[in-house]
């Protein structure tokens, strides 16, 4: 009984890391939530059947069965998260490419704005010459500039 009750706090371990629910996690095994609530509660043992199925949608099932992972699992999917992959599930196989394309651009500006941000410098810039005098070049401003005309008499 011990032996099925650590089996059964490992697979609810599992079953939230993923971010699912009982009755959506016996869904992808097949069995019922009751059959969940004796696998979770140790009365039960599950299947080689409904440890397969969840290995699919990435049970750790060597540590399930053991309590030694067979890799390090990441942060728990949150429903937002699940929610994503469900829209993109229907979606046809050319609008799926077209997300990951998207996403791929969008992640790759936001790496690269983490990147690129750089203390801002403010440049002073003197002016001087006659009236009607034009100057020239390739000086972008984005702050507002001000011009004085003229100077201080002697």
């Amino acid at each position: 009984m011990g032996r099925n009750l650590d089996i059964g706090d490992r697979l609810r371990s599992e079953r939230e890391r993923l971010g699912m629910s009982q009755t959506e996690f016996a869904e992808r095994a097949d069995v019922t939530r009751k059959t969940l609530f004796g696998y979770e509660s140790g009365e039960r043992s599950p299947s080689a059947d409904a440890l397969a199925a969840w290995a699919a949608i990435g049970l750790d099932v060597l540590y399930v069965v053991t309590g030694s992972r067979s890799f390090s699992p990441g942060p728990a999917v949150t429903s937002e998260q699940r929610a994503l992959i469900a829209d993109y599930d229907v979606c046809s196989p050319s609008d799926q490419a077209a997300l990951r394309r998207t996403a791929a651009a969008m992640a790759l500006g936001a790496s690269a704005k983490a990147e690129t941000k750089k203390p801002v410098r403010t440049a002073k810039q003197l002016f001087t010459g006659k009236v009607a005098q034009v100057i020239t070049g390739n000086v972008t401003n984005k702050a507002p500039i001000t011009f004085n005309v003229g100077g201080k008499k002697k």
